[in-house]
């Protein structure tokens, strides 16, 4: 090596010892922080990636879910229901409206000659002796008991007092889940119970956790309560046997429900995971 080649290979050794070093200080630091935070999370697009710890398989680990802006908890399981230990409350019968093809009886105090049952047409109309044809269809029982008042009042009777009984509904239905003999959707034609629905689903199945049962009851749009009913008290009449309404949904389970509680003015309450 000549004079003048030593003092430029010394600098390039001087620069290759900086690289290294810099290069083994950066390897460090990765190092430790993939040993400070060794599993990813969800990003907030909801993906899920997954890192590897040294000596370990890689796994992916879910981000826990946010409790949601309801107010209502969720978790890692599924969303939550509202749940109360007891009986729904008896349906406001004067809130339903009448249906095509419900079967309706209709009565006229101390008149029987103006007495009929039959089917409310697809316009919503009936037949009724001296009116003719009068529709009630889409109204409440009430409401159409007033109508068919009014029109009978106008030219033939003095304060005509009419009833309007529904035997048997139209388009209700309700569902039965889990552990039963058939389950299904099954009209509701006329008052049904619980027990009553259960019987048309086939009764319960082996396994049924039949002190368990839960009824799921959409009681406003968007909102569903679900109901934990003891079936073995109500069979045996130390309970009320519930009476069903349009919508609603039984689920007999074979295992026993996670429920998260609390005590609220008495009575019970808490979630259940959705069914």
């Amino acid at each position: 090596m000549t004079p003048v080649m030593a003092p430029v290979m010394a600098n390039v050794s001087a620069i290759m010892s900086k690289l290294a070093v810099l290069f083994m200080i950066g390897l460090l630091a990765g190092l430790t922080a993939t040993d400070a935070h060794p599993y990813s999370f969800e990003d907030e697009g909801g993906s899920r990636s997954s890192t590897r710890v040294p000596g370990q398989p890689s796994r992916p680990v879910a981000k826990p879910l946010p409790p949601s802006r309801t107010g209502t908890p969720r978790t890692n399981d599924g969303n939550m229901i509202p749940a109360i230990v007891g009986l729904p409350p008896a349906p406001d019968q004067t809130e339903y409206r009448l249906n095509p093809q419900d079967l309706v009886n209709i009565t006229v105090l101390h008149v029987p000659d103006l007495s009929t049952t039959q089917h409310i047409g697809n316009t919503g109309h009936i037949q009724l002796p001296l009116i003719g044809h009068i529709r009630i269809g889409g109204l409440t029982v009430e409401e159409a008991q007033q109508r068919i008042a009014g029109e009978l009042s106008r030219d033939y009777l003095q304060d005509p007092r009419v009833n309007v009984f529904v035997e048997k509904y139209q388009g209700l239905k309700f569902t039965v889940l889990g552990a039963v003999g058939r389950p299904g959707v099954f009209d509701i034609t006329g008052q049904i119970t619980l027990l009553q629905g259960l019987a048309m689903a086939g009764g319960f199945a082996k396994g049924a956790k039949e002190e368990q049962i839960v009824l799921i009851r959409t009681d406003r749009p968007g909102h569903s309560q679900a109901y934990i009913i003891n079936g073995e008290k109500v069979q045996c009449g130390a309970l009320a046997d519930p009476i069903l309404v349009g919508g609603d949904r039984i689920v007999v389970p074979k295992f026993e429900i996670p429920f998260f509680f609390k005590e609220v003015l008495g009575t019970v309450r808490g979630f259940i995971p959705f069914l």
